[in-house]
């Protein structure tokens, strides 16, 4: 099996890609468009557009901007729908700067970065070029976006003291298994801690099932979101 590497995934998101995914959109049977791609692009490559495809159509689901943007499968499953990202952008003063760290395919990142100068965080290089990539296709596409950049490095690496304030979505299956536990994500309870101490003008989002620590239901406000009559986060 041909295995993508970087130069691959940052092929997917030029120029030369977007026509190869644009004539294939209407292919809906994944063998015949791998077939299909295989008669003018390396196996790894039309490996990477086949999945794009697929990944688009699913997201139509979440983002009105789909058939644009670019996602993983994990990344996909986890990113904040476009309603939910910007209803809780709303939060955030316009004008200010801002983190955004874990911040996957950027779902969150993008209705953020409507609000002020976002510098976004993901460990995953891949991700982290679809999280920026995401951002400039939203600008492209008409919205106000203030300067966005992602860097390709875990949260703990972030500086959120000189932020006017920051989001995290840490990862709840840093072990492969999904759990509530705090104190098993990625960063940790005891990382985010440190950061809230740093700057305690944050927003965490959990999954609706997570028991925050009594310290951050006495002097924070928690909310549950539902979506479709589904509470997500």
């Amino acid at each position: 099996m041909t295995v993508a590497d970087v130069a691959d995934y940052r092929w997917l998101v030029g120029e030369e890609a977007a026509e190869v995914l644009t004539a294939h959109a209407d292919v809906a049977d994944p063998l015949a468009l791998v077939a299909r791609l295989r008669k003018t692009l390396p196996a790894a490559r039309a490996a990477l557009v086949a999945e794009q495809i697929g990944l688009r159509r699913r997201a139509g689901a979440k983002f009105p901007d789909a058939a644009q943007m670019f996602f993983t499968s994990v990344g996909l499953e986890q990113a904040t729908d476009f309603v939910t990202a910007r209803y809780k952008a709303q939060r955030f003063p316009i004008g200010g700067r801002y983190v955004d760290l874990c911040c996957g395919i950027g779902g969150d990142l993008v209705a953020i970065g409507e609000r002020g100068e976002t510098v976004g965080y993901d460990r995953d290089p891949v991700t982290a070029l679809f999280a920026e990539t995401n951002a400039r296709v939203a600008a492209t596409l008409g919205a106000a976006i203030y300067p966005t950049s992602v860097v390709a490095e875990s949260a703990s690496t972030a500086h959120v003291a000189a932020a006017a304030a920051w989001h995290i979505d840490p990862d709840r299956r840093p072990q492969g298994r999904r759990t509530t536990q705090l104190e098993l994500h990625e960063p940790s309870l005891e990382a985010m801690e440190q950061m809230l101490a740093a700057n305690g003008n944050a927003a965490i989002k959990l999954a609706p099932g997570s028991a925050p620590p009594e310290a951050w239901q006495t002097r924070a406000e928690c909310e549950w979101i539902s979506r479709a009559g589904e509470c997500k986060q």
